[in-house]
């Protein structure tokens, strides 16, 4: 098990005095997400919603509408790309503080989860989804192709993490189950990974390859802030809970030019918090999108800053300067 880096509390305090701001080709730095005290709170539909509506993104908050969201920057463009998963199927990315639709819906049946990576080894960038039944999808260049697996077997609605790891030249896709169960993909279909998480669902997932550690790490929040971190067989309880309101949200990322990682989080009333030694340190609050909230946090090696999204029950994405919340791209 790897311990909490050094840095993070040099980097808390860096954070806390400014924090960049970007969409698409500005970035800024901002930290992390905050923890819950109480059960998962979300956004309730409305009476105008009919049957024909999708299902609520549970995976996101619950009860209402939702966006997944998911970032990362890409080494041949030298730029990074933003993009949503709606209830609805639709992908949208980010283009000049605006979103656009990417293709057909993905033919899953809602609440979904998304990730996207950049994929040196195939110079391209993979967009998954999992659906609550527990089909995996990969975005194609006008449709989703489902991936060859059968279903995943675990308890639905499912968090789902993917990334490049450059020592073995290849991608990994984790999936975190409502009943703390970690399964990882393989040829053969979804495999277990060690025992269930002992957290209160929902949770949230991040997981990344370390190149300093030549390893890959594997973290979860629960919805009362407590966090984890996957090992070989059972979690570790951090024991650094993150206070705030649930649902939780969690982003965790590697630096390439400190050579080392940060973790952020991000609570359902918009305050984002950073990980060090002794537990979390606010960083910013009031981000004023609506709930249900996802977060995505990624280092951009172009500009050496941390960059990182929050999008709101509308599609609305937001970033920070360090002292205000900015509006990236408007509404979908």
């Amino acid at each position: 098990m790897k311990r909490f880096p050094t840095w993070l509390l040099i980097l808390t305090l860096v954070l806390s005095l400014g924090l960049v701001v970007g969409c698409e080709d500005e970035g800024e730095e901002v930290d992390e997400d905050v923890a819950s005290d109480g059960p998962p709170e979300g956004v309730s539909t409305t009476a105008e919603e009919d049957e024909g509506q999708p299902a609520p993104n549970t995976a996101l908050g619950g009860g209402g509408k939702g966006y997944a969201l998911s970032a990362f920057y890409d080494n041949a463009m030298d730029d990074y790309l933003i993009y949503a998963l709606g209830d609805d199927g639709q992908l949208w990315w980010s283009i000049q503080g605006a979103w656009e639709a990417d293709g057909k819906p993905c033919p899953g049946k809602a609440p979904f989860d998304l990730t996207a990576f950049y994929d040196p080894a195939a110079d391209d960038w993979l967009v998954f989804a999992l659906d609550s039944a527990g089909d995996l999808f990969v975005s194609g260049a006008e449709e989703w192709i489902p991936y060859e697996l059968p279903s995943l077997p675990g308890k639905a609605p499912f968090r789902l993490s993917g990334f490049y790891d450059s020592a073995l030249d290849d991608y990994l896709i984790y999936a975190l189950d409502a009943a703390g169960q970690l399964w990882y993909v393989t040829p053969d279909g979804w495999e277990k990974d060690g025992s269930p998480c002992p957290g209160k669902a929902p949770f949230d997932l991040s997981a990344f390859y370390d190149p300093a550690a030549d390893n890959w790490l594997v973290y979860a929040l629960d919805s009362q802030g407590r966090f984890y971190q996957s090992g070989a067989v059972e979690w570790t309880d951090l024991e650094v809970p993150l206070s705030g309101k649930a649902p939780l949200r969690l982003a965790a990322f590697y630096d390439s030019d400190i050579n080392d990682y940060a973790i952020l989080g991000l609570d359902a009333a918009g305050t984002i918090s950073s990980a060090n030694p002794d537990g979390w340190v606010e960083i910013l609050g009031g981000c004023p999108a609506k709930a249900p909230l996802d977060l995505t946090a990624f280092y951009d090696p172009a500009l050496d800053d941390y960059i990182v999204y929050v999008i709101g029950a509308d599609g609305t994405l937001y970033t920070s300067n360090g002292e205000n919340w900015q509006e990236a791209c408007g509404k979908i």
